[in-house]
């Protein structure tokens, strides 16, 4: 099975000057993580940083900008790959969360 990738749409508000940009994230880890999550990991390479919230899934990124999730859609590698020969995106992400094992063990009883 190839692995799925989401391209994302970020908008950018700079008081009245708006502009987008693009990212990636694997697909696992995008259903996984929130908006603020999302654009902390974009802007600040860190999905644990708390951005200051503007309005619903809008967030301060830093003084005078803000930005929101704009659009996402799921694409397969080839398409990835033409976004990149594209430079659209520059490289495959990277796993941020580690996939969780949903098998039970159980402890044995020793002696």
């Amino acid at each position: 099975m190839s692995k799925k990738f989401t391209f994302v749409t970020i908008q950018i508000q700079d008081g009245d000057h708006e502009n987008f940009d693009y990212t990636s994230f694997l697909t696992s880890d995008f259903q996984k993580l929130k908006p603020m999550q999302l654009i902390a990991k974009h802007f600040r390479n860190d999905y644990k940083e708390e951005l200051m919230p503007e309005d619903h899934d809008v967030f301060w990124i830093d003084d005078t900008r803000t930005s929101y999730i704009y659009n996402h859609k799921t694409i397969s590698l080839e398409e990835h790959d033409l976004l990149e020969n594209l430079e659209i995106l520059f490289s495959k992400p990277k796993q941020i969360l580690k996939k969780e094992s949903n098998v039970v063990q159980l402890k044995r009883k020793v002696g």
